[in-house]
């Protein structure tokens, strides 16, 4: 019985630790998402469209969304900061992104989209990638990318991740990933920050573009398996 009561104690102190337990962003050490995840939702923020689009959402499983800012272009022309905002709703299993005409959430949203992505057997959201992207490499000048003042609210208020937060400067193609792993007991969250562009832009809104990618893949064992695994060894002792 002394395994089986071992087990049980590790399995309880797991389950009364993460009862009270909040959902972080952690930045996960490498830049690139982890193998055996993939895709649930992807959030873009197009640099450039000639007919004016600002942002998109794509979900596994489900038809992409197309967001526009009036049919005209100049969006991000210049030195421009716009501020965004992903939410996830836990229950229906919905991302919502939005984009800001400013650079400080302020006011109604100038384009809000939500999809529910089709997850894989057994997978549930693990993880958040940011990265730009810049596909062409006939700028005439060199182009800055940025990620600033990401904050990360699980209910309980918004919290930095500085770790998100990242400058890039280039003059050719080239595709950045800097994944964080979502800790913690899954529920709603709010994802939200700021991007600026500045350079010179292409023709095309796939060839300049910053995203937030929601990640899925198989969850780390909880404490309901530390219980099955206690219930086994009190079953082999018991034989």
């Amino acid at each position: 019985m002394r395994i089986a009561f071992t087990a049980f104690l590790v399995a309880s102190a797991a389950i009364a630790s993460s009862a009270g337990a909040s959902l972080t962003l952690v930045d996960a050490g490498p830049a690139s998402p982890p193998a055996g995840t993939s895709t649930a939702f992807k959030a873009f923020g197009t640099f450039s469209n000639p007919s004016g689009g600002a942002a998109r959402l794509e979900a596994a499983g489900q038809t992409t969304i197309q967001g526009s800012i009036g049919g005209g272009t100049g969006w991000w022309s210049g030195s421009v900061t716009r501020a965004w905002e992903l939410s996830w709703d836990n229950a229906s299993g919905t991302a919502t992104f939005a984009m800001y005409a400013t650079n400080d959430w302020t006011g109604a949203a100038a384009m809000s989209m939500s999809k529910a992505p089709a997850f894989g057997a057994g997978n549930t959201l693990v993880g958040i990638d940011f990265g730009v992207r810049l596909a062409s490499t006939t700028f005439s000048t060199s182009a800055t990318f940025a990620f600033s003042d990401i904050q990360f609210n699980d209910g309980s208020g918004f919290v930095g991740v500085s770790t998100a937060d990242n400058s890039y400067s280039v003059s050719g193609a080239f595709l950045t990933s800097n994944y964080h792993a979502l800790v913690g007991p899954l529920g709603d969250f709010t994802l939200r920050g700021k991007s600026t562009f500045s350079g010179s832009v292409s023709t095309s809104a796939d060839f300049s573009n910053f995203y937030i990618e929601g990640r899925q893949g198989i969850p780390a064992p909880s404490a309901l398996a530390l219980l099955g695994l206690a219930g086994l060894a009190g079953a082999r002792r018991r034989r």
